[in-house]
């Protein structure tokens, strides 16, 4: 629009550019960057949710515990469900969102599996023992080796955390790649960037918070097309929660409540030893 002034008609100077020196370029581009990245982090707070996508081949699981009972019990009826007690070729990738409690809890599986380890060593033998006399002296040889090769099949449970030295996180997952260790407790330090194949369980002590958490640390199950199942553990009233943040991410496949029975609970729990507990002391 045009003003006047005296006479004389003015109008609006077009926009002049100015060069601008390279400390003011990078003001711009830092503003810029800043821009991006409130916009990736309101993206990632509302709608990133619909990226994440799990593969088909992965089985979820709910396992809806009462506080009434004790929590041991509950976690070793999971692991029954799964069939890890007595099947030391099946391997468990267990989450803590705590380092303290993935070291109780590693301590606690580290009792139940060699508990559970003595109890069926101790009835075996009481079975080689009624058929000794049947069978003579000319099978000792192959007890012996037979009992060497039991042994290499006992359980192993092991905690990985940054509170371990360097070379005993190394160590620690090559004894877990190589099969030598049946159950891995740790955070979520390893929910990403680790590659670790075969693992056929992965365990959520608690409902993770964030979908995000949720699939990356299923993803370290049902890998290159094969079946892999997540357990998470929760309280009754965490469940609509967790079903509710899987539809909203669009994962929602068919999830499997696990409710067991007090008895069965109880069973488990007497597996094992009385002094192993997942608590503080």
């Amino acid at each position: 629009a045009d003003a006047r002034e005296g006479g004389v008609a003015l109008q609006e100077p077009e926009p002049a550019v100015v060069a601008q020196s390279e400390g003011e370029e990078g003001d711009e581009e830092a503003k810029e960057l800043e821009a991006l990245s409130e916009l990736v982090s309101t993206r990632d707070e509302g709608l990133e949710e619909k990226a994440y996508v799990v593969p088909e081949t992965l089985v979820q699981h709910a396992v809806v515990y009462n506080a009434a009972l004790p929590h041991e019990g509950w976690l070793a009826a999971a692991l029954l469900h799964m069939g890890l007690l007595g099947d030391p070729s099946k391997q468990l990738l267990c989450f803590a969102s705590a380092i303290t409690t993935a070291h109780k809890v590693a301590l606690f599986l580290g009792k139940l599996f060699a508990a559970y380890d003595k109890q069926q060593e101790q009835e075996k033998e009481e079975e080689e023992d009624k058929e000794e006399e049947a069978q003579g002296e000319e099978e000792e040889d192959e007890k012996q080796k037979a009992a060497q090769k039991k042994k290499q099949r006992r359980h192993a449970v092991a905690e990985y955390s940054s509170d371990l030295a360097k070379h005993e996180r190394e160590r620690t997952l090559r004894r877990f790649r190589k099969k030598r260790l049946q159950v891995l407790v740790t955070t979520d330090v390893l929910a990403r960037g680790i590659d670790l194949p075969g693992v056929d369980f992965v365990l959520n002590l608690d409902c993770p918070r964030h979908i995000r958490t949720y699939v990356h640390r299923a993803g370290r199950t049902a890998r290159a097309g094969c079946v892999g199942h997540v357990y998470t553990m929760l309280a009754p009233h965490e469940l609509p929660r967790l079903r509710a943040m899987l539809r909203d991410a669009g994962v929602a496949e068919a999830l499997h409540v696990e409710t067991f029975a007090k008895s069965d609970v109880a069973q488990a729990r007497a597996l094992c030893p009385a002094e192993a507990t997942v608590r503080g002391e």
